[in-house]
């Protein structure tokens, strides 16, 4: 794995590189922390802008800004999944 961050245009390429088995999968995410215990998976609820999602206060992984314009990834990173609730992350 490389040490920088993922361009769409590499993901367009890995999904085009996919068998039609795992396109029909459902989108997760893997965190990368080490946790004790299993790491649960999160799940991907959507793909858009940040001004789309209506988040104001994101600051981007590489250089700290607010970009309303950057295409995001929605997930759902909730300790609480089992009892119903849900915790949205861009």
């Amino acid at each position: 794995m490389e040490d920088k961050p993922f361009t769409y245009k590499e993901l367009l390429r890995s999904l085009a590189a996919m068998t039609e088995a795992q396109l029909d999968q459902e989108v997760q995410i893997m965190p990368n922390n080490p946790t004790p215990g299993p790491t649960r998976l999160q799940p991907v609820y959507g793909i858009n802008t940040v001004e789309h999602y209506e988040a104001e206060d994101t600051r981007s992984a590489v250089d700290f800004q607010h970009h309303p314009e950057q295409v995001v990834l929605l997930s759902d990173y909730s300790p609480f999944y089992e009892e119903g609730n849900s915790y949205f992350e861009v």
